[in-house]
């Protein structure tokens, strides 16, 4: 996997820490665009999140919708790669709620989530 960080160099590592690491990043944006006023952040953060959840075959399975990362171990004890989801999983509900007056995004976000939510 690669990432791709506001003209940065690319950084690969493993699609559990990609999760941690889309999920702050996509937060981080959001705060700095409020912060800043600058909407070139939240920009870059929605384009970030739309294509994390359509076109990222590392963590999802893009047939059926759903993050296959952060599936492994025993769901009662939880582990790094199930915190990373769901660090990703909260900045996902941050840009819903934020997001309010983007109808199309927040159905988008709505539909992911929704199917999602059976396999936490």
């Amino acid at each position: 996997m690669i990432v791709y960080v506001l003209g940065c160099e690319p950084v690969s590592t493993s699609p559990e820490l990609i999760l941690l690491l889309q999920g702050k990043f996509i937060e981080g944006l959001f705060g700095l665009s409020a912060l800043t006023k600058d909407p070139k952040y939240r920009d870059q953060a929605l384009r970030t999140l739309v294509d994390g959840i359509k076109k990222t075959k590392n963590w999802n399975n893009l047939q059926k919708g759903y993050i296959t990362e952060g599936q492994s171990g025993d769901p009662a004890k939880g582990n790094d790669g199930r915190q990373f989801k769901a660090i990703y999983v909260r900045a996902l509900t941050e840009v819903y709620r934020r997001e309010w007056k983007n109808a199309g995004l927040r159905k988008l976000v709505k539909a992911y989530l929704n199917i999602n939510v059976s396999f936490f």
